[in-house]
């Protein structure tokens, strides 16, 4: 591990290996130390530390393992799988760790927190600055990596893959995780959900469904009760993905009457994902008259949310969504003042841009349509958000036939066409 770390702070220090053991040992000699071959004379450590701005110990202790190393790995990794990481000891990990191994799973956790909490650009950052280097460079490695590190690396990227939709990478990993054996069944029955998330993408729905009952039946044989409830909403999600979103609906009944299995703590966050999918549930059916009570509903229970500043935005995105849907383009335009005030993250503030360039289509502002389309336009194409590209796609091409652009809006009605081929199921 000594030498992935020499090579990650040399890049820092934007110096190379000559330079770095320049009169002090041969860099022949010096490959051989980093390939293991020869310990690090403490000397050289010492020497080598200085022009890295590091401690010798650093460097000396990089590699080192044992039980002791081991547990704490295991330690972290176990927080990790078991959704038991928060801000307080993500904030507790030290910026460095002498033992590369604790280091390594300690910028792990932290950007494994990030992404299961959706702050993508925080994850990123760990990624970028630490990660990355570190990842690419045990791909092309022969170092031994302790077991704890492996579960953790493999968890970071099943995380990664997921934010990002490669739904085949994502399931590669996690099938990979579960080869691993654990104390605790609920990290199996964890890795079986995040399975399951990732079959229903793939669209194997026949294996989701056979998954799904293994892990109900799980769930009853080891007394996991509690687990029924992220179950149900799971079983739920696969029928509204599978197109059968009154079936769904009921699934998310079942979840809501297992609620008494959880916590007080957990109850409250699988309400608001209730309400939630309820929500987008129904704007599937359109079924707006039930929409304003589900969503003050919403409303109601996030307020509850002790760090709920990106709900008050959600509940005006849903309210401006049912009058979008209905038509009521005035009571959206009303609606948008507001929400542009509010604290939003990254979705709420294209649902923003959204709105704002429909307001301005309606009233044939193409420039203006334009401006706010180029900032939200990227991001659902990327993330194939059919509803949304259906929507814009029709405007882009009735405003290229009423210029008689016939070419570009043949363009945007064949990306219209491909759109609805694709979308014949939902999203959640």
């Amino acid at each position: 591990m000594l030498k992935e770390r020499i090579n990650y702070l040399c890049r820092q220090k934007n110096i190379n290996r000559k330079e770095l053991v320049h009169g002090l040992v041969a860099t022949t000699h010096f490959a051989n130390i980093l390939a293991g071959r020869y310990p690090l004379p403490e000397d050289v450590a010492e020497k080598i530390a200085e022009r890295l701005g590091v401690e010798k110990d650093y460097l000396l202790k990089t590699g080192y393992i044992d039980d002791n190393i081991l547990n704490q790995a295991e330690n972290i990794t176990n927080k990790i799988f078991s959704y038991e990481l928060n801000e307080e000891l993500i904030n507790s990990f030290p910026e460095n760790n002498d033992f590369l191994t604790l280091e390594l799973i300690q910028k792990l956790a932290k950007a494994s927190f990030f992404l299961l909490a959706a702050r993508k650009e925080e994850a990123a950052a760990v990624s970028e600055n630490y990660l990355d280097f570190y990842l690419k460079q045990f791909e092309n490695s022969e170092t031994e990596i302790p077991v704890p590190l492996k579960k953790a690396i493999l968890f970071y990227k099943m995380l990664a893959s997921r934010t990002e939709q490669f739904s085949e990478d994502s399931l590669h990993y996690c099938m990979e995780l579960q080869k691993f054996s654990y104390d605790n069944p609920n990290i199996l029955l964890r890795l079986q959900t995040f399975q399951i998330e990732f079959l229903v993408q793939i669209r194997k729905f026949e294996a989701v469904e056979e998954l799904i009952d293994k892990a109900l039946a799980f769930c009853y044989y080891e007394g996991l009760l509690f687990q029924l409830t992220q179950l149900y909403i799971m079983y739920s999600g696969f029928y509204y993905k599978i197109g059968f979103i009154n079936k769904a609906l009921k699934y998310l009944e079942k979840a809501e009457n297992s609620l008494q299995y959880n916590a007080l703590e957990d109850q409250l966050g699988y309400s608001i994902t209730i309400a939630n999918n309820r929500i987008i549930m129904k704007i599937k059916l359109k079924f707006w008259d039930e929409m304003e009570n589900d969503i003050n509903t919403y409303e109601r229970i996030s307020k509850n949310v002790r760090d709920n500043i990106h709900f008050p935005a959600q509940v005006i995105c849903y309210k401006c969504e049912l009058y979008y849907q209905t038509g009521n383009l005035p009571a959206l335009e009303s609606l948008l003042k507001s929400l542009g005030e509010l604290e939003k993250n990254f979705d709420q503030n294209m649902s923003l841009n959204f709105y704002l360039g429909i307001i301005e289509a309606s009233k044939e502002n193409e420039e203006k349509f334009m401006e706010y389309i180029k900032i939200c336009l990227p991001y659902y194409e990327k993330y194939k958000v059919h509803d949304r590209l259906t929507d814009i796609y029709k405007i882009l091409a009735s405003q290229a036939e009423d210029k008689r652009q016939y070419k570009v809006s043949a363009e945007y009605y064949a990306k219209l066409v491909t759109i609805l081929e694709e979308s014949g199921v939902g999203y959640i």
